[in-house]
């Protein structure tokens, strides 16, 4: 049976579905404004990248604060032609980190691509049967009724987020009073980076793009941000209309 379509008639959540019950195991491949490579074994998820900046193991794990800024030059000066699994196994052997840690960014970073899927109205898929990535990638196990579950809360809240903040080209600050103190509050690396991009003139769109977040992590942080108060919104200044007065006779 071909999978091929487009999720306007056929959701993330019935294509997950089909393919946990069928026990599929290939590639699903899925185009809009980027291109997403999901890979299942016998039902269950195993792979996911995006095809346009695909961040490879070193970058992920400095993203998530777990390598510095020195040691990711050392990486990228000393072993930059490795893949994902040779550097796994050097970060191993070398102490830097456990096996876990770097399973957990991996992971994280497969479900934070594939729950992207479930925001999307539109795309066309194609399912490649038995087409597994290469045995270079590092993967990990995920059961598909979870993700299901997960991608059913997550296109939830990108409805709502939408709602609240639908433009992504207005400009944030630091909150001049903020109504919690920052030693009060434990906040991701993600969300500090987007606070220290917060006194620029970026706006989210910008942060977003240097970041490498999506418009829906974006959206959460930079919505989370204001529900504590460490930000505000710069609303563009209104410009006066000027007013024609005319002259009597």
């Amino acid at each position: 049976m071909s999978l091929i379509g487009n999720l306007r008639s056929y959701s993330a959540t019935q294509l997950f579905h089909l393919i946990q019950l069928a026990a599929r195991t290939g590639t699903l491949t899925v185009g809009h404004q980027s291109t997403m490579e999901i890979a299942f074994y016998r039902g269950k998820l195993i792979h996911a990248v995006f095809k346009e900046g695909h961040l490879d193991l070193a970058n992920l794990l400095w993203q998530d604060g777990k390598l510095t800024d020195a040691q990711l030059r050392a990486i990228q000066s000393n072993g930059g032609s490795r893949s994902d699994v040779e550097m796994g196994r050097l970060l191993i052997q070398a102490g830097i980190l456990a096996e876990e840690e770097i399973l957990q960014s991996v992971r994280q970073r497969i479900m934070e691509i594939v729950l992207e899927l479930f925001t999307w109205e539109a795309g066309d898929f194609s399912f490649a049967t038995g087409e597994l990535p290469s045995q270079d990638n590092v993967m990990v196990v995920i059961d598909l009724a979870s993700v299901i579950g997960d991608g059913e809360k997550q296109r939830r809240e990108w409805q709502r987020l939408q709602e609240l903040l639908p433009d992504m080209d207005v400009r944030l600050r630091c909150a001049r009073h903020p109504r919690s103190r920052l030693q009060d509050i434990e906040l991701t690396l993600r969300e500090w980076r987007v606070m220290i991009a917060s006194n620029t003139r970026d706006t989210m769109r910008q942060i977003a793009s240097a970041n490498r977040l999506s418009a829906f992590q974006i959206r959460r942080i930079v919505y989370g941000l204001l529900q504590v108060g460490l930000v505000e919104i710069v609303r563009p200044a209104l410009r006066p209309v000027p007013i024609r007065v005319q002259n009597r006779r």
